[in-house]
């Protein structure tokens, strides 16, 4: 008997490899959730500090070959989950925002470099009343905005062909490989794409 070496399974899907490889315009549907302590009040003494969830939605397109967005549909921003307002230290009276508030900074969406894309918008943070002193009175802090930028990392156009194989601390292939949950610091965006057969308008504008 002559023994034979069998050649493990390609991880590989190979109707996916021609599938994405042969795509010239891929529409990116994108759920992107955060979570973390977040500073919600911007005062001159203390700062006011509240754990915080956001959730943001947004449809592109993309063109895998020059690595660039074609266009996008406007963002969708859902209210902030806000947690209780402290001002960092223990044992401090609790300080009261005036009203919800949409924390995420998103109202357009342009180029980033290399595989990125920036969302670009103006984060809110609202009007508060914040203790004087950790336990005095109550000091109203007006409302301010600022400028603010989240990194959206693309994920490889080829990742779903491998499967979970493709894993890594910070991107995840569904075992289905028909999504990719790529994370970013206190964001986790999770990536839903289909083909494309054309696009012709520029980014920034509304598409489909």
């Amino acid at each position: 008997m002559v023994a034979c070496n069998v050649a493990a399974p390609s991880a590989i899907d190979l109707t996916l490899a021609e599938k994405w490889g042969n795509a010239k315009v891929i529409r990116c549907h994108v759920l992107g959730s955060f979570e973390n302590d977040t500073t919600l009040v911007v005062n001159e003494a203390t700062n006011g500090y509240a754990p915080v969830k956001d959730w943001l939605e947004l449809t592109f397109d993309f063109d895998p070959r020059k690595a660039r967005c074609l266009g996008h549909r406007p963002i969708e921003i859902s209210p902030s989950e806000i947690g209780l307002l402290g001002n960092g230290a223990e044992g401090c009276t609790r300080g009261r925002l005036s009203k919800s508030t949409k924390n995420v900074p998103c109202v357009s969406l342009k180029e980033g470099v290399s595989v990125y894309l920036e969302t670009v918008g103006r984060k809110n943070y609202p009007a508060a009343q914040m203790t004087v002193a950790c336990t005095g009175g109550n000091k109203t802090v007006i409302a301010k905005q600022r400028t603010e930028h989240i990194n959206l990392i693309i994920p490889g156009v080829m990742l779903p062909t491998m499967g979970p194989e493709a894993n890594s601390e910070n991107v995840h292939v569904s075992p289905e490989r028909d999504s990719i949950t790529v994370k970013n610091g206190s964001w986790t965006f999770v990536f839903k794409s289909s083909l494309v057969r054309k696009v012709t308008v520029s980014l920034g504008e509304t598409v489909m």
